[in-house]
């Protein structure tokens, strides 16, 4: 069922299927095809782990949408926007500035052709002059097409949003994975290689959600404190 989901955390390799002892696991095809050169590490996880760590995080995630809808809404959109409001600016101050050449050049080449007109420039020299503005000019427009449509993009992030929040309605609880679970929420899983801190291993494994990729999630101690806080408020409304 994870079958194209899986993804390395370091060199972006596929992560592959295979079978050792007894035990179904995957680990990254990158290593499997150049272990000898050490391009990079296994990234080793069994099948039944990394089950349970995917399991464990969707419940996570439709519990939260469930209870605070509202707040994971106005989250992801806002933490879109912080971090597209400058990238988008210099962009859009980009093509003002593209534009602003173009209108430079459309004078030039009206003054270059008035000049070979009026005899200021002979023809040798008027054949050879455009050449490098017009190549100068279908590069600007190319590359205005191409942050019009980078703008346009960050638009659409509301309703991918939407289309997140219609996926969950679908499902009450989860239970257990099952291929339609997983097509219906996760774009892709990226596996990090395990590591040993204070004499334990750990692995980290990075769900991107369809529509949305990665979201921040609040711990179940954060989620009770903000039930809490929501019943104060709606208390002190009551009392008010």
């Amino acid at each position: 069922m994870f079958s194209g989901l899986l993804y390395c955390a370091d060199c972006g390799a596929k992560l592959s299927l295979a079978t050792a002892n007894g035990y179904t696991h995957f680990r990254c095809s990158q290593y499997k095809r150049t272990s000898r050169a050490k391009e990079c590490t296994q990234h080793y996880i069994r099948e039944d782990a990394l089950y349970q760590l995917v399991l464990k995080q969707l419940q996570h995630f439709l519990s939260y949408l469930q209870q605070f809808e509202r707040v994971f809404i106005k989250r992801q959109i806002d933490t879109t926007l912080a971090q597209r409001r400058f990238e988008l600016s210099a962009k859009q101050k980009q093509i003002e500035k593209d534009e602003k050449r173009i209108n430079e050049l459309d004078r030039l080449f009206r003054k270059i052709y008035e000049d070979n007109v009026n005899g200021k420039l002979n023809d040798e020299r008027f054949y050879k002059l455009p050449d490098g503005y017009e190549s100068e000019q279908e590069q600007l427009k190319r590359e205005i097409e191409a942050l019009t449509a980078e703008i346009s993009e960050a638009d659409t992030e509301a309703a991918n949003v939407a289309k997140l929040i219609s996926v969950t309605k679908k499902y009450t609880r989860i239970d257990e994975l099952t291929p339609e679970i997983l097509n219906a929420f996760v774009d892709k899983i990226v596996v990090h290689e395990r590591v040993k801190k204070d004499g334990k291993r750990t692995q980290a494994i990075d769900v991107y959600y369809s529509y949305v990729g990665i979201v921040d999630i609040p711990t179940d101690e954060e989620m009770r404190e903000m039930e809490r806080e929501y019943l104060r408020r709606t208390n002190h409304q009551q009392t008010a």
